[in-house]
């Protein structure tokens, strides 16, 4: 339940995110009125901290255009679930994983069993994402997979959460 103090650090979250170079992004008159109607607007941005640099974190920030530097990710957080991204303009929910094709030996053949329990936690997550991410349309969900051995896994999973949530190969 947030109460009292978070409810004020989300509204200045929000009031920091009106003034990050995502937001003053000029879109037209057409994609502006389709925002309004973006459910996800209620959620705000969260900052990430990491202690070293890894790659997935370049590809994340590539995809999904939010702010990010060497040892922190900007992601998104509505309805009690975290995302990779939100693009205002498209009313987007996004997810980009990157470094997973190291876990493959071959198609669909794990190097270690724990690692398929990894994958499974993805899939799950996908599947607690979708079930914010409403009402479709206006909102939309994708993944973005880095690497094809993991992206030709994950896709058919996610896909049977549901035919809504687009599923991308993007190196």
């Amino acid at each position: 339940m947030v109460v009292g103090e978070q409810i004020e650090d989300r509204r200045s979250e929000a009031d920091k995110a009106k003034d990050a170079p995502l937001a003053k992004a000029e879109v037209d008159a057409a994609a502006r009125e389709k925002c309004r109607d973006c459910p996800p607007l209620a959620g705000h941005e969260i900052t990430k901290n990491f202690k070293e640099h890894k790659s997935w974190m370049d590809y994340q920030a590539r995809v999904t255009g939010m702010r990010a530097g060497p040892l922190f990710l900007t992601e998104w957080k509505y309805e009690g679930r975290e995302f990779d991204g939100f693009k205002a303009t498209e009313c987007l929910l996004m997810d980009a994983k990157a470094g997973y094709d190291q876990f493959f030996v071959a198609p669909n053949q794990f190097k270690y069993h724990f690692q398929r329990e990894i994958m499974s936690d993805m899939v799950e997550k996908a599947r607690k994402q979708h079930g914010v991410a409403l009402p479709r349309p206006p909102v939309q969900l994708r993944w973005y997979f880095q690497e094809p051995l993991s992206y030709q896994y994950m896709a058919p999973l996610i896909a049977q959460i549901s035919p809504t949530i687009q599923i991308i190969h993007l190196p």
